[in-house]
């Protein structure tokens, strides 16, 4: 089972400390319920992470499918939770996934 570990860093000074985590819990909540399991979650998370890094690896057509899979489902996360909150242009979650 994947543990899903998210933060949101940059967040505006102005923000509580309950307002970051109910924005947190949220983000968490939607990235989780685009995806039809935790496994069908890690899986896509993995081929993103993949995509992101720079070490020249050409991925398949699925890899490629996964990653704009989580790509997507962590921008819609990421519009419901902060809602029309202004933030910053560094505000950003960073998501983790751990077996």
């Amino acid at each position: 089972m994947s543990n899903i570990i998210v933060t949101l860093h940059d967040a505006p000074s102005k923000m509580t400390d309950q307002a970051i985590q109910e924005v947190v819990q949220k983000f968490s909540k939607v990235l989780q319920g685009e995806f039809r399991n935790t496994e069908a979650m890690s899986s896509s998370y993995k081929a993103y992470m993949t995509a992101l890094g720079d070490d020249g690896i050409t991925l398949s057509k699925d890899m490629q499918s996964k990653a704009e899979s989580f790509h997507k489902a962590y921008v819609k996360a990421a519009q419901l939770a902060l809602g029309s909150r202004k933030m910053n242009e560094e505000t950003r979650f960073d998501v983790r996934i751990a077996a």
